[in-house]
């Protein structure tokens, strides 16, 4: 018996399902970890787009957008109240603002999908929509200094399907996702339609299997991202932990005790037999110079030991005419290591404020402490251990896909990210930063180790898999071993400039046949 919808709620239906089909979508990503739930969410997505004119398409996007990124990106909200401090109200307001922003993008892909291809048909589903998707992520990732989260590939992480990494990046296996939901809901509607031919039906099982089966052997016989590590080049590696909470790091009563405890962590992991120490991001809270005394102890503990130290603080700079003082986000290396990095990519209004002049002092979160940072060249974007050659990512940096390409050069050992997931408090926010910590291991065929102030500290094979990791909001030491690799990806040689020219032609054939078909 079929359900009577009372006909002043039919205008209100499709609003809610295209809600209701974003929230499912970042199921799909950690810690939930159901990957079928992106599927399941774009399928439906589509079934909406089927039949709508580009102005109903983008309403219905845009609403699809707000969904997924209220759900995806809720940690915001944690960020801005909890250690903003902000007032629940204004919180939740600045985080609404946000996500409504960000849905956008999804009614941009909307708009395009009904503009260009206005007739539900194999083209349209199976090549312009997910080439529109993937070229409007990208142009999330850079768009006002970029937002590179919640992108289809994370979702597929542990699948067959993550075997396009090492080839076109994450943005490759997005498009994976969005083929395959393509091909999932063109099945729903041949079986739907008795007169559909089998041709239809023949294309769609061949272009999945295709797909599928393609990936499933690229991942079995390491065809894209061969084991190039030497096993008998191994290094011991321990990443500190240090649970500091955050509403103390910047507390000047707090300063010592905080140095304190970073000097005898790093005591008991040189004396464990460690080659290499990892702090956090901006573990110090005293910047350089005025640490210098701490650090030159802590180096030459290191050095009589044998070991690297990659430590972290502020480091105060001159910059601007006349010179005004400002601060650095740095890693730097103490004892056998060597090597200053300060960070490039720095996030708003956590460690510098858009539109200062208006924005600073109007509110707490706009006059966060340490949130004027600035960023400057770094005269190389490498550390070193003795032989090893070290790519280094500081928290935020770590999203972007075409950056840490960039830090990983042909003679690099491995990736060593830092990061102070504080922020993200007890939220689904520190899961999916490791996630997307794990994909640049998956794509530049790299060891990567990641030192956390409260986690997840870890550390990845080159496959992407986590193979040790610390207990979160814990204080702890993780040791393990990682190994030298030379492995040089598809994606690693090329970078992103062949996805670039497959997208755009793949773009231009769909428009064409698309419109030579209509004309017939």
């Amino acid at each position: 018996m079929a359900i009577k919808i009372p006909k002043a709620l039919k205008p209100f239906i499709n609003p809610f399902i295209a809600l209701a089909a974003g929230m499912l979508f970042p199921l799909g990503f950690a810690n939930f970890n159901y990957p079928a739930a992106c599927f399941a969410s774009i399928v439906i997505f589509l079934y909406l787009l089927h039949g709508k004119k580009p102005k109903a398409s983008f309403f219905l996007g845009w609403l699809y957008g707000i969904g997924l990124f209220a759900v995806g990106s809720s940690w915001v909200y944690v960020s801005i109240h909890v250690y903003g401090p902000t007032p629940i109200w204004l919180a939740g307001l600045l985080t609404s603002l946000f996500i409504i922003v960000l849905g956008l993008f999804y009614g941009a892909v909307g708009l395009f999908t009904a503009y260009l291809f206005p007739n539900t048909n194999l083209i349209r589903t199976l090549v312009g929509f997910p080439i529109i998707w993937v070229i409007l992520e990208i142009f999330r990732g850079w768009f006002l200094t970029g937002f590179p989260w919640l992108y289809a590939g994370y979702s597929q992480l542990g699948t067959h399907l993550q075997a396009l990494a090492p080839i076109g990046s994450v943005w490759a296996v997005s498009w994976a996702v969005l083929l395959t939901s393509g091909i999932l809901f063109h099945f729903v509607y041949y079986y739907q339609d008795k007169n559909a031919p089998k041709r239809i039906r023949n294309i769609l099982l061949l272009t999945f299997a295709t797909l599928w089966v393609g990936c499933y052997c690229l991942n079995k016989y390491d065809l894209v991202n061969p084991s190039l590590c030497d096993s008998s080049k191994s290094l011991r590696v321990a990443l500190i932990q240090g649970n500091i909470p955050q509403e103390n790091k910047w507390q000047s009563e707090h300063m010592q005790d905080i140095a304190n405890k970073f000097a005898v962590f790093s005591t008991t992991a040189i004396q464990s037999g460690v080659d290499l120490v990892v702090w956090p991001e901006a573990a110090m809270p005293v910047p350089l110079p005025y640490s210098n005394d701490y650090f030159t102890k802590l180096s030459d503990q290191a050095k009589e030991s044998g070991v690297g130290v990659i430590a972290s603080a502020p480091v105060e700079v001159q910059v601007g005419e006349p010179p005004q003082k400002a601060y650095t986000n740095a890693i730097f290396g103490l004892g056998m290591a060597s090597g200053i990095y300060h960070k490039q990519h720095l996030v708003p209004f956590g460690e510098y404020v858009p539109f200062e002049n208006w924005l600073r002092g109007l509110i707490k979160f706009f006059d966060l402490p340490m949130s004027n940072m600035t960023a400057i060249p770094n005269t190389e974007n490498q550390l070193y251990f003795k032989d090893w050659q070290i790519a280094p990512a500081i928290c935020y940096e770590i999203a972007y896909p075409t950056l840490v390409r960039e830090r990983v050069k042909p003679n690099t050992d491995f990736i060593l990210t830092v990061s102070n997931d504080t922020w993200f408090g007890q939220s689904i926010g520190p899961y999916q930063h490791m996630q997307i910590a794990q994909m640049r291991a998956l794509e530049t065929g790299r060891y990567l180790v990641r030192a956390t102030n409260t986690g997840f500290t870890s550390i990845v094979e080159p496959e992407g898999s986590i193979i040790a990791q610390s207990p979160q909001f814990e204080p702890h030491i993780l040791t393990g071993k990682i190994l030298q690799c030379e492995n040089q990806t598809l994606w690693m040689r090329f970078g992103i400039g062949p996805l670039f020219i497959l997208l755009g032609l793949g773009l231009l054939f769909a428009f064409y046949f698309d419109n030579k078909t209509k004309k017939k």
